[in-house]
C-alpha cells in the first residue's frame, strides 16, 4: 500500500472545498481508499482554508485487512505529494506540508491584505517553495478565466489541468472530465493541461 497526499489551499470563496470534493470523488472509481479533511477557520471572512485528500493505493493483496490502514484526513508535515494553491501566498503559508520532490501548482493570483505594507511577489514565493522542491509550476488561472469566461469560476479547473499535466496525480484525466459538470469546465481543464 502506498499513499498519495494532496493539499488544496486558498481563501474563503475560492472553491477550495469543491475542488477537494472533486478529487475525493475521482479517487473512488480507481479503487483507492479515500480520506479527506477540511480546515475552514475564518473562511467566511475571506480567511485561509485548506482541503486535504489522501489516497491509499493498494497493490497486490495488501488491502485485505482494512483495520491495518486507518489514517486521519489531516496531513502530517512533509507528507504532501501535490499542493494546489488557488491563492499564491497560501502556497508559502502551507509549504511545510510539502514532501521533498512534491509538485506545487500555484495560481499567480494574490489577495493582498489591506493592512500589510509589504507583500511578497509571486517570484519570491516560488523561490521559497523551491527550497523544498524544484517542481513548482505557476499558472495565471484567474487572469485567463476572467479573459475567457468573464469570471474567476474556471480558475480551479485550469489549475487541476496543470496538476494533471505536471504531477504524478494517480487519477486519469478522463475520470476528472467525467466529474465536471459543464463544457466550460472541461474546456478550462484542457486549457490548464495544455498550457502547463
Amino acid at each position: 500500500m502506498r499513499q498519495y497526499n494532496i493539499l488544496i489551499c486558498g481563501v474563503g470563496g475560492q472553491g477550495i472545498m469543491t475542488l477537494g470534493t472533486l478529487l475525493l470523488s475521482a479517487g473512488m472509481p480507481q479503487g483507492y481508499r479515500v480520506i479527506g479533511a477540511e480546515y475552514r477557520g475564518s473562511a467566511q471572512r475571506g480567511g485561509p482554508i485548506n482541503s486535504t485528500v489522501r489516497y491509499e493505493i493498494f497493490e497486490g493483496g495488501d488491502g485485505s485487512d482494512e483495520r491495518r490502514f486507518v489514517y486521519p484526513g489531516e496531513l502530517p508535515l512533509g507528507a504532501a505529494n501535490l499542493l494546489i494553491a488557488v491563492e499564491a501566498a497560501e502556497a508559502l503559508r502551507n509549504a511545510f506540508y510539502l514532501s521533498r520532490g512534491a509538485t506545487a501548482v500555484v495560481n499567480t493570483y494574490t489577495i493582498k491584505p489591506k493592512t500589510q505594507a509589504r507583500y511578497p511577489s509571486v517570484d519570491e514565493l516560488v523561490a521559497h517553495l523551491k527550497e523544498t522542491t524544484d517542481r513548482v509550476y505557476t499558472f495565471p488561472a484567474n487572469q485567463l478565466s476572467m479573459e475567457r469566461y468573464g469570471s474567476y469560476r474556471m480558475a480551479n479547473a485550469m489549475l487541476l489541468g496543470v496538476a494533471l499535466a505536471r504531477s504524478d496525480l494517480p487519477v486519469p484525466r478522463e475520470t476528472i472530465e467525467g466529474l465536471l459538470r459543464s463544457r466550460e469546465e472541461r474546456e478550462a481543464l484542457a486549457l490548464g493541461f495544455n498550457g502547463a
